[in-house]
């Protein structure tokens, strides 16, 4: 009998949406780690045993809209990544859902010169970046975002360090039937320099606890 590693891995919650555990081997399409099985297609990005390899120039992983992708209330985006120089374009993103404008529903991105993590929404009005978050130079750091929409919060968290920061009252998340794609920022059209281990999406806005346990329990492939 063949076990579905996603049924019995115990990160797997009954609110995680995507699972790409890059460090596993995989060829140039595969199906996500979850219990949804996403097609992923891989553009460019070389596997490698740390994760997939983003040269900062064209290289991304696309898959196609799902409803289940689609998140308009609460969610998370965290994970592992390591940042390896500045790419070809500012505002490169680690996970992008959206086109451009007004069409985006959620990312995640950094300030290009800074290395500095935000948040990424447009309806009519820009993400949200909190004070202070860096993450590592050519090594790896955990990123997470939380988002919860009812209350107007971002809650951040770079290796282990948080912020809390409270989102304008014009931005909302909306809905997009775009792919969602890693390692691209799909509205400026620019690309990740850097090594992704893993990366993870909850359709529910984590706690810092919960935030900092799913960090402890896959430290340890990293540092």
């Amino acid at each position: 009998m063949t076990i579905n590693p996603r049924i019995v891995d115990p990160m797997l919650g009954p609110n995680r949406v995507l699972s790409l555990p890059l460090y596993k081997p995989d060829g140039a399409s595969f199906m996500s780690k979850d219990n949804h099985g996403y097609l992923c297609t891989v553009f460019g990005a070389l596997w490698r045993p740390d994760g997939r390899y983003f040269d900062g120039t064209n290289d991304k992983i696309s898959i196609p809209h799902a409803t289940s992708l689609t998140l308009t209330s609460e969610l998370t985006i965290w994970g592992w990544m390591k940042w390896l120089g500045a790419p070809s374009g500012n505002y490169p993103a680690l996970l992008n859902k959206g086109t451009s404008g007004t069409k985006i529903n959620y990312g995640a991105q950094f300030e290009l010169l800074t290395r500095e993590f935000e948040w990424i929404e447009y309806n009519t009005g820009w993400g949200t970046r909190p004070s202070g978050l860096f993450v590592k130079d050519n090594a790896f750091s955990f990123v997470s975002v939380a988002v919860h929409e009812a209350n107007k919060t971002c809650n951040f968290v770079v290796d282990g360090v948080a912020r809390n920061v409270g989102k304008s009252a014009t931005q909302a998340l909306v809905a997009s039937t775009s792919a969602l794609e890693i390692a691209r920022n799909t509205n400026l059209n620019t690309f990740l320099n850097a090594v992704v281990g893993e990366l993870h999406l909850e359709a529910r806005a984590l706690t810092f606890p919960e935030t900092l346990y799913n960090m402890q329990a896959t430290k340890w492939r990293y540092v």
